[in-house]
């Protein structure tokens, strides 16, 4: 029996990145998502007109990542601080 290739592919994806999905926030997560303003109010108009930073530390610079921070936005809006449901 041969294996569709994109099967394979989807399967090395998920092993190479399932020891992720029960960790804990690291890095930057904690001002980026949890502690921004943008993303906690799910302010739409905020995010596509404030930079990516405009709730943490100024050292990005004036990155302007609306689709970024929509994202984390609407997962903060579904699951909140839960990193894995």
């Amino acid at each position: 029996m041969r294996i569709p290739p994109p099967l394979l592919v989807a399967a090395a994806a998920v092993a190479v990145s399932a020891n992720g999905l029960l960790g804990a926030p690291v890095l930057d997560d904690g001002w980026v998502i949890f502690r921004n303003p943008l993303v906690t109010r799910l302010d739409l108009v905020r995010i596509f007109t404030e930079p990516y930073n405009a709730g943490g530390p100024v050292t990005t610079g004036s990155l302007f990542r609306p689709l970024t921070t929509l994202t984390y936005a609407l997962t903060y809006a579904a699951a909140g601080t839960a990193t894995w449901p």
